[in-house]
């Protein structure tokens, strides 16, 4: 028994768990024949993507915070909070309310900040901008998603999104979050 085990242990380490599976090695017949003047025609007539063009904000900091903020920072540069809420949604996470923005935590670390229009206005990477959704669009550039609900704007890891109220265009909230809680 013990032979049997040290074998199939060897065989297992040599081929690996995977003996029934079949790889695709593909051959040299398999490669497309597009010819290189229909790629560079292609290539041409493509606009440029949009990555190659210069955003006009880096998405970094939301009335001074960034979403790669710790508890500890977040204090430093806010003080303490007005209140502090239990997030309706996430029994973890608390709401730091302060005077220009709400902060969502969980544990220690900064998920969101969310901006409300009765503030007036706002700062993004440094400069102040209004509260309003036509100024802000002028401001942002060409959104890079457009949803139902309002225009979403990425750089990096870092998503800003105006929600709009569908029909009236009127801007119920600015909301700054990392990437990765989408």
């Amino acid at each position: 028994m013990k032979r049997w085990f040290m074998t199939g242990t060897l065989l297992l380490g040599i081929y690996g768990a995977s003996w029934g599976t079949v790889s695709y090695m593909p051959s040299t017949s398999d490669k497309p024949t597009t010819n290189l003047a229909q790629v560079e025609t292609a290539i041409a007539e493509k606009p440029l993507a949009k990555a190659a063009v210069q955003a006009p904000f880096k998405l970094e900091r939301a009335n001074g915070i960034a979403v790669t903020d710790d508890l500890n920072t977040l204090y430093e540069i806010k003080g303490k909070p007005l209140s502090i809420e239990q997030d309706p949604l996430f029994k973890h996470e608390r709401i730091l309310v302060y005077e220009d923005c709400k902060v969502g935590l969980y544990e220690q670390f900064i998920q969101y900040v969310v901006i409300l229009p009765e503030t007036g206005t706002f700062e993004l990477d440094g400069k102040t901008l209004p509260m309003q959704t036509d100024q802000l669009r002028e401001a942002l550039g060409q959104p890079d998603w457009v949803a139902e609900d309002g225009l979403v704007y990425r750089s990096g890891n870092n998503v800003l999104k105006l929600f709009i109220q569908p029909g009236t265009g009127e801007l119920t909230s600015v909301h700054y979050f990392h990437a990765m809680s989408i």
